[in-house]
């Protein structure tokens, strides 16, 4: 088929159609794969939306057997860091630095007590901050409660003096 033949027949109705028609398959087929992906994307950036609104007390610092509520505090040495909702089952959780690079993460579902460290025994443990840069940091907990859900989240700062 000779170019003049070809562009002859494409200003005809039915060459027009098909070229429409395989356009919007392309275009569907195109977004179908598109979409999704861009999803993924969003989420691999470790952009939580919905955890950012989740509530900030439950998760607690233990220091010498008193709870203090982690969110604001300055930790230095070693911490016990506690999750202190009533009714707890499990926890899953993550702690990121600054940037959002996941630097602590675990799940818990040896109860009654939950901790974001513990001994072979399952006994609370410290963690040591001075093997941490010092700066800021945020804990993502998704803890499972009466078979739903509830997400906490507590923003704290690592201060050791080097």
């Amino acid at each position: 088929m000779r170019m003049r033949d070809f562009l002859r027949d494409l200003a005809t109705a039915s060459i027009r159609l098909r070229v429409a028609t395989a356009f919007v398959v392309a275009l569907a087929v195109t977004s179908l794969v598109i979409v999704p992906l861009g999803y993924r994307a969003f989420d691999a950036r470790g952009d939580d939306g919905p955890v950012l609104e989740a509530a900030t007390d439950g998760v607690a610092l233990i220091d010498g057997g008193t709870e203090v509520d982690l969110e604001g505090l300055d930790l230095t040495g070693e911490a016990v860091i506690a999750f202190t909702v009533p009714g707890v089952e499990a926890v899953a959780y993550r702690v990121v630095d600054d940037d959002g690079i996941e630097v602590l993460s675990g799940v818990d579902d040896n109860g009654p007590d939950f901790n974001l460290a513990t001994t072979d025994d399952g006994e609370p443990a410290a963690i040591d901050t001075t093997a941490l840069a010092d700066g800021p940091y945020t804990l993502f907990a998704t803890l499972t409660v009466g078979g739903g859900e509830d997400h906490r989240m507590a923003e704290f700062d690592i201060r050791n003096e080097r």
